[in-house]
């Protein structure tokens, strides 16, 4: 009997969660869930142990320069990528950077359309050529078809 009265009081997901335009009434602070915490938290935590890790082998290394494991480079390489994007200027290096890599996309892409266009002329000269041959073949065709008739008819 408690497990009817139980059921019958709860309320089904639609009724909680009438229609996604009320953002008051769904689920999360102004109707949103936060996950950015968590990111920013894990994100921290890896950026804490790849400086602890650091210091630890700076502190070992007895004034040696020390080999850093490809781990250490990825949380590092981590770490700066989430710096640019949480920083509010980006440095102009990285502006540098990426305008040098699409000048040198966009001229690699520029020597393939070039190569392209010739390719494609010489292959429409090419093409021309042929058919000029084929329309004078034609006829010749033609020619010894019917004299090969003739000669199956008398023969």
């Amino acid at each position: 009997m408690k497990m009817e009265n139980v059921s019958s009081t709860r309320k089904a997901l639609g009724n909680i969660q009438s229609s996604m335009l009320n953002q008051s009434r769904l689920v999360g602070s102004n109707g949103a869930i936060s996950i950015e915490k968590n990111r920013k938290r894990k994100f921290n935590l890896d950026a804490e142990n790849a400086m602890s890790l650091l210091r630890c082998n700076a502190e070992q290394g007895d004034g040696k320069p020390s080999l850093v494991t490809t781990s250490q480079q990825t949380q590092t390489i981590s770490q700066e990528a989430y710096d640019l994007l949480v920083k509010d200027q980006v440095p102009l290096k990285y502006w540098k950077d990426l305008a040098e890599q699409r000048r040198q996309a966009l001229e690699d892409a520029l020597k393939q359309n070039e190569e392209l266009h010739t390719e494609l002329e010489l292959l429409k000269a090419e093409n021309e050529h042929l058919q000029k041959l084929v329309d004078q073949t034609l006829p010749l065709a033609e020619l010894f078809k019917s004299l090969q008739d003739e000669t199956s008819t008398e023969g």
